[in-house]
């Protein structure tokens, strides 16, 4: 009995899957297509960053992120961006803002690291596909 549910079940998901791939393709949506999660393979302080989609929005990540952990008592990205490290000759990585040592809900303030979730870069920073194009379309 236990394994007709489990069936029954995974042939649901599975036709839950097919008919949502085909409301992606009828709305004209894509969906896992090539390089559309992917990044720049640019080593940090060679590349160019993109501008920022509006006043006050987080940084895009300029470079590749791949073997960088990010964790609760790991952050490699802090490595060059606590106090704004020299990556390349003239060419200062970004430092830390003064906003990510406190949180405002606890009062909590730290010299050493960001606080809360602000340790966890990839929570608001996104690293930058140059040229991809929206995976919906954009209403102008």
């Amino acid at each position: 009995m236990r394994r007709l549910a489990f069936a029954a079940g995974f042939c649901a998901a599975a036709l839950g899957a097919a008919a949502a791939s085909k409301a992606f393709s009828e709305k004209g949506l894509r969906r896992g297509a090539p390089g559309m999660n992917r990044w720049s393979d640019t080593p940090p302080g060679q590349s160019e960053r993109l501008p920022r989609a509006y006043p006050g929005a987080p940084a895009l990540i300029p470079h590749s992120i791949d073997g960088l952990a990010i964790k609760r008592d790991a952050n490699d990205c802090l490595g060059c961006h606590l106090e704004g490290a020299e990556v390349e000759p003239g060419r200062r990585a970004t430092k830390v803002p003064a906003s990510h040592f406190e949180n405002p809900h606890t009062g909590e303030k730290r010299a050493d690291r960001p606080v809360g979730m602000r340790n966890n870069c990839l929570q608001c920073h996104v690293p930058q596909a140059p040229g991809a194009e929206p995976p919906v379309p954009q209403a102008r």
